[in-house]
């Protein structure tokens, strides 16, 4: 990967122990170059499976390269803004998240939109998020909300509806049948807390 590095991005700093995600370029292009220690690379490895089946989806992280070296597991991403984390966390960041009656605004409305857009297209393809919170979303120049960090999603076999687990968002058995899963109530969850 001929890929130039240059300062660590305010978001996504600390992802995994060892995880640094640094800004940089590639084929001339702006990307988040995410380093990862060797030993997470079947996590890189699965995180970029994921990418490549929803490659182009707007409101999906594009992944461009993936490289490793004795040490490290490289992955060349489409860089962004910043998080949704960061976003709520600041003033107008609150303040753009809610109308002058404290409910949800458009631009609140507009990401959760775009976060549900996300997972339908992951879902459409049997892959679960399982991790979807603010940290994972980011936030495009224009404003346009990205799912990131499939490291933890989980692919679906044929005929397979869900899966039972008992953590914190996964789909857990039954969820689909009765057309829900965690990863669209997480997604809700991630924007009402901002909007109370």
């Amino acid at each position: 990967m001929l890929c130039m590095l240059s300062t660590r991005l305010p978001y996504m700093l600390c992802l995994l122990p060892g995880t640094v995600v640094y800004e940089g370029v590639l084929d001339g292009r702006p990307v988040a170059v995410k380093r990862l220690l060797r030993q997470f690379y079947d996590l890189a490895r699965k995180e970029i499976q994921v990418l490549i089946v929803s490659d182009e989806h707007p409101n999906i992280v594009r992944c461009f390269a993936m490289e490793d070296d004795r040490e490290f597991v490289y992955l060349a991403l489409e860089r962004c803004r910043m998080s949704l984390s960061d976003y709520m966390a600041t003033p107008a960041g609150r303040a753009a998240l809610r109308d002058a009656g404290g409910q949800p605004s458009a631009a609140c409305i507009q990401i959760m939109a775009d976060m549900a857009q996300g997972l339908a297209a992951l879902h459409a393809r049997g892959v679960v998020h399982r991790d979807v919170k603010p940290h994972n979303v980011l936030l495009t120049e224009s404003g346009r909300a990205k799912l990131s960090d499939m490291g933890l999603s989980k692919q679906l076999v044929a005929e397979q509806s869900s899966f039972e687990s008992h953590g914190a968002g996964e789909v857990l058995a039954g969820a689909c049948q009765m057309g829900t899963s965690s990863d669209t109530h997480t997604c809700c969850g991630n924007l009402y807390t901002p909007a109370i």
